[in-house]
């Protein structure tokens, strides 16, 4: 299967990595556990990156999922649904060639979907990574401020 067989639109110049740390970062500034994003593009002819995080509930699930819509959807790409919406423990959201996966804690030590990506090339979301982004969006913002005045 092709890429062209895949109907989710991508921005110009494709699926972007730094795109995909970024909204991995969002999920984890905004609550998201154990954030990590993994390239699975070896393992998937249709997905490229998928991001795990975990979540303290499911309202909290339900949160970072419209989260990453939204992170996705400012980078240009588009979420063609999400599965699993009220009260789940596990909520999926597809954009295509990067998915989302946002579980309770317990859920994902159930499914555990890292599994079956061992050896795939990932990056784990640290806390410094969490507080360096938050900075940098701070900073943006504030010039993004100051030059509307």
């Amino acid at each position: 299967m092709s890429e062209k067989d895949v109907k989710t639109p991508l921005p110009k110049g494709g699926v972007r990595k730094r795109d995909i740390l970024e909204v991995a970062l969002e999920l984890a500034a905004n609550r998201g556990e154990d954030t990590v994003a993994y390239d699975i593009s070896k393992k998937s002819p249709l997905v490229t990156y998928t991001i795990i995080t975990s979540a303290a509930s499911d309202k909290r699930a339900q949160s970072l999922a419209y989260y990453a819509r939204e992170a996705l959807e400012e980078r240009g790409y588009w979420v063609d649904h999400i599965e699993g919406k009220r009260g789940s423990a596990w909520i999926l959201v597809d954009a295509g060639h990067i998915l989302v996966n946002v579980f309770t804690r317990e859920e994902r030590e159930r499914f555990k979907l890292e599994d079956l990506y061992t050896g795939c090339p990932h990056t784990v979301i640290t806390d410094e990574d969490v507080k360096a982004y938050v900075t940098r969006a701070t900073a943006k913002a504030e010039t993004d401020t100051e030059s509307e005045d």
